[in-house]
Formats: structure tokens, C-alpha cells, sequence
């Protein structure tokens, strides 16, 4: 039997482009939403699109087939001091069921809150598919959003792993400082910064007024001494409305916050 050499077409397998990352940013245009979008506005392998909570655009924002969806969009707060969450569990609950993408919840929660979209989604869907990473900057400028000193990330461990993947290589987040927690930790941190915000700027505006009355000193530049010993940094007679929405909705779940209570009270 001679060798035979056959000719044959060589077909070469190519594989398909990989898919840009799916980024859907649901909030107006608030300091919070625009730095979440801009944070993902890379050369490269991300599409990011912005929606509101309202029914018609959650539909748009299912067409935009999102792998991850970042809520940021304010929770209204009831006259019980509550949150009215309709919006946001009707949300997740069809972004999730229709796109199976991961949800990012930046606006400040409650524990009450925490507890009803679990309830709406089961325990495995939640610990499996939600993230709270709320700002921690206290600030409306967008550059300090993204780049704040510390940013706390609640949630379960896969699920973390995942997000700060995304966080990591495919966005321009960055902090100098990243506490990784449970979601209940993550709330209580968050409520408790703005409460302590509360407490300190009353303090502050006390030390004004007290040093105005007795006299023989420059108020401002009393609260000034003060601040460099502490090495903190307050304007006095400022407070951000978002610290005070926080503060309002810590103090509404319980009776044993009476100094944020008394700052809510003037």
C-alpha cells in the first residue's frame, strides 16, 4: 500500500467576540447616579445605560439585558420615618427573574428593607444575587464618589467576589480603604456614619453659639482649635440632606437613639 497524501480544507475555528459587560445605573440624574455611570465609561468592554424606577423604563432597562444593575435611586421616606420600598423590591424582583442580572443597592436601606426584598426573592436569590455598596462620601462632587477614602460592601462572600472583580478591572472605582461585610453590617455602618455626622455637627453648632455667649474668644476660630485636636472636619450649620434622611430613617426603627433624635428635633 503506497502513502497517500490527501489534501483537505483546514477550517479554522474562530471563537466569538466576548460580550461587553452589561451596566444599568437605575436613578435620576443625582450626584450618586452620574458617578456610578461615569465610573464605568471605559475605552473598552462595558456598555453602560441609564434608567428610573418607573415601570415603562425597568421594561427598557430588561431590553438592555444588564449583567448588573446599580440602584441608586432615592427611597421615599413615609411620615412614620419608614421607607417606602414599593418601587425598589418591584424592581429587583423583575430585573432579576427577567434578566438574572446582579443588583448593586447604593441608596441608603433599613434593616426593614433588608428583610422585605429577601422576602420577595427567597434567601438563596439574595445572597446570591445582591450587593449593597452605599456612598460613603458624604460628598455631591462625583470625583470624591469614586474615589472616596473608605467604601464598606456588603454581602455574601461569592457574591462579593464577583462584584469587586467588576469593581476592580472593569470600572474606575477606588478607594484607599475597602471594608467587606454582611449586608445587616453593611446597613447598621452606613446609618450609624450619618448619625454620628448628626451628633458631631449639633456639637459643633453648640460650641458656636456657647462660645458666643460667654465671649472673649473668635467662635470660628474656637471650632477650628478643636477640630485640628480632633482631626475632624465639620462646617458647622451644615448637614447633607442625605445624612439627614439617614438619620431619620436609623431613629424611626427604634426608641434608643436619642441623641440623633434630639439633632432631628430643632
Amino acid at each position: 500500500m503506497s502513502d497517500e497524501v490527501v489534501d483537505a480544507e483546514v477550517v479554522e475555528e474562530t471563537s466569538a467576540p466576548p460580550k461587553d459587560l452589561h451596566v444599568a445605573v437605575i436613578g435620576p440624574d443625582s450626584a450618586l447616579s452620574t458617578a456610578t455611570a461615569r465610573a464605568f465609561a471605559v475605552p473598552r468592554g462595558v456598555q453602560v445605560e441609564t434608567f428610573t424606577s418607573e415601570p415603562e423604563d425597568i421594561d427598557a432597562c430588561v431590553e438592555f439585558a444588564p449583567n448588573i444593575v446599580f440602584w441608586c435611586e432615592d427611597i421615599p421616606v413615609k411620615k412614620n420615618d419608614s421607607q417606602n420600598d414599593t418601587d425598589l423590591l418591584a424592581g429587583i424582583q423583575k430585573l432579576i427573574r427577567q434578566t438574572g442580572a446582579g443588583i448593586c443597592i447604593r441608596t441608603s436601606i433599613t434593616i426593614e428593607t433588608f428583610e422585605r426584598v429577601i422576602m420577595s426573592l427567597t434567601k438563596d436569590v439574595f445572597d446570591n444575587k445582591i450587593i449593597y455598596m452605599p456612598d460613603m462620601s458624604d460628598s455631591l462632587n462625583i470625583v470624591d464618589i469614586l474615589s472616596s477614602d473608605v467604601q464598606v460592601v456588603g454581602g455574601s462572600e461569592d457574591a462579593l467576589r464577583s462584584h469587586l472583580g467588576v469593581m476592580q478591572n472593569l470600572s474606575w472605582f477606588s478607594t484607599r480603604k475597602l471594608i467587606t461585610c454582611t449586608i445587616p453590617e453593611a446597613i447598621f455602618t452606613k446609618l450609624a456614619v450619618s448619625g454620628y455626622r448628626m451628633v458631631n455637627q449639633k456639637f459643633f453648632n453648640e460650641l458656636h453659639d456657647a462660645v458666643m455667649d460667654i465671649k472673649n474668644a473668635n467662635p470660628m476660630a474656637v471650632n477650628k482649635h478643636v477640630q485640628r485636636v480632633l482631626d475632624v472636619d465639620i462646617v458647622p450649620s451644615f448637614t447633607s440632606c442625605y445624612d439627614e434622611i439617614d438619620a431619620r430613617i436609623f431613629a424611626g426603627a427604634t426608641d434608643k437613639l436619642t441623641l440623633i433624635e434630639s439633632c432631628l428635633g430643632d
